[in-house]
């Protein structure tokens, strides 16, 4: 599983991205599997849209955006690269803060499950009308 830090991102921009994958440094043969990715708050805690103090996950249950091959918002586009999209609208969800993006893939008879990576991420506010 791969472990970093991304630069940050706008929640007023679409985020789409290619990441390139490998295990024991040989690239990750991903062919015929299905993949999730999922970016959601790292912290425990969110800011809810109308800017009442910060909550638990417990009491209220968080904004995540997921991109699945099944929901057509991620794919393995060649054998070793996994690309995911959140557009605008979805990115617009988010307040700012710290967050985390996660990704599985899965074996298509569902008996082998990897995770691929997590990277830390902060989202800036974007300082405009979502459109």
């Amino acid at each position: 599983m791969i472990r970093d830090f991304l630069e940050p991102r706008s929640n007023r921009e679409t985020f789409t991205d290619d990441i390139k994958l490998y295990a024991n440094r040989q690239l990750l043969d991903l062919t015929g599997m299905t993949a999730k990715v999922q970016l959601d708050r790292a912290d425990g805690y969110y800011l809810q849209p109308n800017y009442l103090p910060y909550y638990p996950y417990d009491i209220f249950p968080p904004p995540f955006l997921l991109a699945t091959t099944e929901n057509g918002k991620a794919a393995i586009v060649a054998s070793s690269i996994i690309r995911f999209t959140f557009t605008v609208a979805e990115m617009a969800t988010l307040s700012a803060g710290q967050y985390r993006l996660s990704a599985q893939a899965t074996s298509a008879d569902g008996t082998r499950t990897i995770q691929l990576f997590q990277f830390q991420i902060p989202i800036i506010d974007g300082g405009l009308p979502a459109s």
